[in-house]
């Protein structure tokens, strides 16, 4: 028997009939607000992304202070510093051909009104698959890293592409995550590896498409499973 019970303490319902992908919830002071507080955004297959602000138990109607229909479908949201002017906290949506960067301005005192600001965005030439951020290379604000559904890794700095590279050894893309300690990306390959980059690698790689060993061979980290 367990010691702990879990209770629930707020719940909304997202549309209906609408579907969502592990990747579409992010949470984080969108908004900056002076007293810290989280806001839920959520982004849906039918392109409507939503923010919630919840302030006490249960659900209430202005709970959902956005929602807004940005007609394309949404693989993921992820709420960090993606703009590189005054370093505000901002929204950024992954679309199957699209990175767009949103700012959430407030207006209206009491009676608040929140609307969506892009700020800006970046065309893909490959359809997406998911992405991850983090201050790679030790960046002051956070950079993107967006994986395609045929292997290409491209990395954004804000408003500017860095750099595209190819993983060798791909069949479908799998889990992408980032290790701020190694300062590496990690992903798993077609073979049932985990596989560690270490960032400045990829960066200073001379190749669109990176070589079986050059993981290793550069200080990354290969790991049968």
């Amino acid at each position: 028997m367990s010691l702990f019970k879990t209770r629930e303490w707020w719940t909304a319902t997202c549309g209906t009939g609408e579907e969502f992908d592990h990747g579409c919830l992010a949470m984080g002071n969108l908004d900056e607000a002076p007293d810290g507080g989280v806001k839920i955004v959520t982004g849906s297959f039918s392109g409507l992304v939503r923010v919630h602000a919840p302030k006490d138990r249960d659900y209430k109607v202005d709970d959902l202070v956005l929602e807004m229909d940005l007609k394309v479908p949404i693989i993921q949201v992820e709420v960090g510093r993606f703009v590189s002017h005054a370093g505000k906290t901002s929204l950024a949506v992954l679309h199957p051909r699209k990175l767009a960067v949103y700012t959430l301005a407030t207006t209206g005192g009491a009676s608040a009104y929140h609307q969506l600001s892009l700020e800006y965005e970046h065309r893909l030439e490959h359809t997406a698959s998911n992405m991850v951020f983090g201050q790679f290379g030790g960046a002051p604000a956070d950079i993107i890293c967006v994986q395609s559904m045929d292997g290409q890794l491209c990395v954004f700095e804000q408003e500017t592409l860095a750099f595209a590279r190819y993983l060798p050894n791909f069949l479908i893309p799998g889990p992408l995550a980032y290790c701020r300690q190694m300062d590496a990306l990690l992903t798993c390959n077609s073979c049932f590896e985990v596989e560690c980059y270490k960032y400045q690698v990829l960066a200073s790689s001379s190749a669109d498409r990176l070589r079986d060993g050059e993981r290793s061979e550069s200080g990354g980290l290969t790991a049968t499973t």
